[in-house]
């Protein structure tokens, strides 16, 4: 299997985040069991075009807008395209590959008016709207999807609920916690 993830940063970029750290370990631990990935982003200063991490193949193109111009080229040369929407606007790879999917965190459309200028946040607005066309999404809780379908129309078949996990090899909490009428022990 060959898969391409569309994000506009990967793990090396300086701005990653969460959704970098959840997509980093989820596709790493694919690539340990055979399926080829590709990781397209944005450059960032002093980054390679081309880096290869953990058998990930990390490429970087463009800036946070033109990003989305070269992922359509590099979506055509896949088998299978993950558009990771960690920042409202999709990379639109359902046009050029029909096995895309979208994973989307959360709707944006309520934060961008407080966030952008009114233009820009019309604009943006306008183009989340556009995820009713993926062929198939993933929403990371039930009230993404609800919102996917209540605002955007999205059939609710569509649309696949995976939650984030975490790794309890690495993450391994040592403590218990007494609440009023609750006790709680986490090993």
């Amino acid at each position: 299997m060959d898969l391409l993830v569309l994000n506009h940063r990967d793990p090396r970029h300086p701005r990653a985040g969460g959704s970098e750290v959840v997509l980093w370990e989820v596709f790493r631990r694919l690539s340990r069991l055979g399926v080829r990935v590709t990781w397209l982003a944005e450059r960032f200063r002093g980054s390679q075009k081309e880096d290869v991490l953990d058998s990930v193949v990390i490429r970087r193109r463009g800036d946070p807008l033109s990003l989305h111009f070269f992922s359509l080229v590099e979506a055509r040369r896949h088998e299978f395209v993950l558009d990771s929407v960690a920042h409202a606007v999709p990379f639109f790879s359902y046009l050029v590959n029909p096995r895309s999917l979208a994973l989307v965190y959360h709707v944006h459309q309520d934060v961008l008016d407080l966030e952008l200028g009114r233009g820009k946040a019309f604009v943006l607005k306008r183009l989340e709207r556009t995820l009713c066309r993926y062929p198939f999404l993933i929403a990371i809780s039930h009230t993404t999807k609800r919102e996917l379908v209540h605002r955007f129309g999205v059939p609710s078949e569509r649309i696949k609920v995976i939650h984030n996990g975490l790794d309890h090899n690495f993450y391994r909490p040592h403590f218990v916690t007494k609440l009023p009428l609750l006790h709680i022990s986490i090993i």
